[in-house]
């Protein structure tokens, strides 16, 4: 399962690269799923990037890893969406089930000002998998929820269509044989009104599951914060995929604390890389790839994470061999 994994984000990763950040449409921002392991069966408050906090649980039988990962543009072309980053939570079935019963709670929703529309995407779901079922508390609603733009591909194995039919809230899929389906985005109306979202299924053996939900803003609320003036940024690794080192690039707009790490797929931190003051400025930062131990790290996917005056940037690193 973890070969798996690793193999369907660096595809993910190859098609991420190559698309292009700019797109017009609405603005849109996403709950900040935090890169790394998400509890099981704790209600977590996550929120976005306009103050909306959304009240998410998981649950799910077998052993399963629940982790966030960021998608940066993906599906801004086809959805007519505009966001800059685009935060997911993927759950895993690593268990030893055929399959095992899953839901993800969306609860005690606060918009904050500018609240426009709800969004919510699932995606790279298996036919085996299927079908996805989308609940409210709210009787009717469901029926009014209707799907944003067209469908889009996330890695090269998950290009099979998607469907979501609003008078049996379902989401369904043919994809099998270790192929799974594109992704799709919901509009979901006005969150004030769509009470608890929840979101359910049975969740085959080896299957990983995308999800992610936000809003679109409206006024000034839809400029992103960090359009105001400078803000701590972390850029991609350079290069990426990485053999032997990796370049690590990030900018302070004042003088701060900065914590470095790199993180697995799991959320264990692998290497701490820097954990201390640095002026405000761009620095530069270069990793041998190796673990806290001095081990050569085995090739997959790493989570860069930044921590800086009280700012979290994350971004993937593929390290080949």
């Amino acid at each position: 399962m973890r070969a798996q994994l690793l193999l369907s984000l660096a595809a993910l990763w190859v098609l991420v690269a190559g698309r292009d950040a700019a797109a017009a449409g609405p603005n849109a921002v996403w709950l900040e799923f935090p890169a790394g392991a998400f509890p099981v069966g704790v209600t977590t408050t996550v929120h976005d990037t306009a103050g909306t906090l959304v009240d998410v649980t998981v649950q799910t039988g077998g052993s399963q890893g629940v982790t966030g990962v960021d998608l940066d543009t993906l599906g801004v072309a086809e959805t007519g969406l505009a966001y800059a980053d685009f935060p997911v939570l993927g759950i895993f079935n690593g268990g030893g089930f055929s399959a095992v019963p899953t839901s993800l709670t969306f609860s005690n929703i606060r918009v904050a000002p500018g609240h426009q529309r709800g969004l919510l995407m699932v995606g790279a779901v298996s036919g085996l998998s299927s079908p996805i079922t989308v609940s409210s508390s709210v009787a009717g609603r469901v029926a009014t929820w209707s799907v944003v733009g067209q469908t889009f591909a996330i890695s090269a194995d998950n290009s099979f269509p998607i469907t979501w039919d609003p008078s049996t809230g379902e989401f369904g899929t043919t994809a099998s044989g270790g192929n799974d389906s594109r992704g799709i985005v919901l509009d979901l109306g006005d969150l004030r009104s769509d009470g608890t979202v929840t979101v359910s299924l049975n969740q085959h053996l080896s299957d990983g599951i995308l999800y992610s939900f936000g809003e679109t803003l409206s006024g000034s609320e839809a400029v992103p914060p960090q359009a105001d003036g400078p803000a701590v940024t972390l850029s991609a690794p350079q290069p990426s995929p990485a053999y032997a080192v990796a370049e690590l690039a990030f900018s302070l707009p004042a003088p701060a604390h900065v914590r470095l790490a790199a993180y697995d797929l799991e959320g264990r931190r692998v290497a701490t890389l820097a954990d201390a003051d640095f002026a405000a400025g761009t620095h530069a930062l270069r990793w041998d790839l190796r673990d806290r131990s001095g081990n050569r790290l085995r090739p997959g996917v790493v989570l860069v994470r930044l921590e800086a005056s009280g700012t979290t940037r994350t971004r993937r690193l593929l390290i080949i061999r």
